[in-house]
């Protein structure tokens, strides 16, 4: 049940699109504050988009709430799409929600944890020796 939900989450548009803002974020994120000439020459680690008090991280935590919520309109589509009646005939209601919630989870999970682990290692990679 999981690997359908999995499948049916990953083949809107939506959500790839989703991926797609918070990746293309983490990578203008670190052009920004490398081109920053206040942080241009510190430690690749004050570039980090995923930094509490940085302009990106500001930037990230207000479309954070728009990215994590499109995973979580599959209930919706599911409902639009008709096929939350058959999976409920098919299926006992209560793995079809656990399997939804997890793949639900699970997909905003990737959404933010690959372009962050992106930018943490492009930004390790720039990295200034301070020795």
């Amino acid at each position: 049940m999981f690997k359908m939900q999995w499948k049916l989450i990953f083949q809107k548009k939506a959500v790839w699109l989703a991926f797609l803002i918070s990746f293309v974020h983490a990578i203008y994120a670190f052009i920004y504050e490398k081109m920053n000439p206040v942080v241009q020459n510190m430690a690749g680690f004050w570039h980090y988009c995923g930094l509490g008090d940085s302009s990106a991280w500001s930037r990230f935590i207000v479309i954070l709430s728009f990215l994590i919520a499109i995973p979580a309109m599959s209930f919706q589509w599911d409902v639009s799409d008709q096929t939350i009646a058959a999976i409920c005939v098919r299926e006992n209601r209560k793995e079809y929600l656990k399997a939804k919630m997890n793949a639900v989870f699970w997909t905003e999970f990737l959404i933010v944890v690959i372009p962050f682990s992106l930018n943490l290692r492009v930004c390790e990679s720039f990295s200034v020796n301070e020795y």
